[in-house]
């Protein structure tokens, strides 16, 4: 996580325009972003907005999705794959918090809680703060408590793996965003953290059919280390970028949903992915392989800590792994 340089609080906050976003507006935020996160209600306003996006997406480029899938918060709360409505997700009782993301948005709160509330944050009108560039040094001037970066981390958003044929049918429905109703922070900061939590930043990350085919064919019947399976991917931060990350089979099994696969070759190849991993692997081997990453130098260590540290995240997992191998897919 990142640590960020401490700034003295500033003694003659400057003029403070309707548009401008200020610490206080960030401590609210953030102080949101934790209710979301500890509550059932939370997870269940998770759910639903998840799926609001979804559906918009597929009503303004449904002939270009080949599927839509998501990992990550909150599907490994989460004990059945077969993706009910969010009211009945989860009960009540089942809910426990994630104490790593608490804690990880109490750091986040210390370092702007000797702001002065009506200061201005600074990084709304920087480039540089929004396109990620190296800006915490004193030679660029930079006086926030907080990037964008480190802010976005800490608060809810909806992350999808979208499939498409090619990235000119991905760039076609980046261009839908907007006119769409849905947000991306990088293009519209001042709008997602104003309505927020009312508006949610979506972050979708684009896969050719093809990479992500072959990936899943990589995790069951490779001969390497099923966690390792690479998948580049189209992301747009503000730009379209490419990127690759390298551990889809931790993420494939921890805690990948399938909203909706309409392309019939990729859901049976996801379909029987799922299968064959259970079935060719085992249940204890592929929970220990996860369990072992929480001390890893090559694999991301966050899913194996939250594996050790939550027992019931433990017991959700085992519930979802042994669905897999008789349903295949809760589409």
């Amino acid at each position: 996580m990142e640590k960020e340089r401490e700034v003295s609080p500033s003694s003659t906050p400057e003029v403070v325009r309707k548009e401008d976003i200020t610490y206080g507006d960030l401590t609210r935020i953030l102080e949101e972003a934790r209710d979301i996160y500890s509550t059932h209600e939370g997870l269940t306003f998770l759910l639903d907005k998840r799926q609001e996006a979804i559906a918009i997406l597929m009503e303004v480029a449904g002939d270009k999705i080949k599927g839509i899938l998501s990992t990550g918060y909150p599907n490994y709360q989460l004990p059945d794959i077969s993706l009910p409505d969010a009211t009945t997700a989860l009960t009540k009782e089942q809910f426990i918090p994630i104490a790593e993301i608490q804690s990880h948005i109490g750091t986040k709160l210390d370092f702007i809680k000797d702001r002065n509330p009506k200061e201005k944050w600074p990084c709304l009108h920087c480039r540089a703060a929004v396109e990620q560039t190296p800006l915490r040094s004193r030679e660029h001037g930079c006086t926030s408590s907080m990037t964008p970066f480190a802010l976005f981390t800490a608060i809810p958003d909806i992350d999808l793996y979208i499939v498409v044929e090619s990235f000119e049918d991905a760039e076609d429905i980046i261009r839908t965003y907007e006119t769409a109703g849905l947000n991306v922070p990088e293009n519209q900061m001042q709008e997602s953290l104003k309505k927020f939590p009312a508006v949610l930043n979506i972050d979708p990350q684009f896969v050719l059919k093809k990479d992500i085919m072959k990936a899943l064919h990589e995790i069951v019947e490779g001969s390497g280390d099923w966690r390792k399976i690479p998948l580049p991917l189209l992301v747009h931060h503000g730009k379209p970028e490419m990127k690759q990350i390298n551990h889809l089979g931790l993420d494939f099994a921890f805690s990948m949903i399938d909203h909706t696969i309409p392309d019939p070759e990729l859901k049976e190849v996801f379909v029987q992915a799922r299968m064959q991993l259970i079935q060719n692997k085992g249940l204890d081997t592929i929970v220990n392989d996860m369990k072992e990453t929480s001390s890893s130098t090559e694999l991301p260590r966050r899913i194996g800590r939250l594996i050790e540290d939550h027992p019931h995240l433990e017991a959700r997992l085992r519930a979802r792994l042994a669905q897999y191998a008789t349903q295949g897919t809760g589409s």
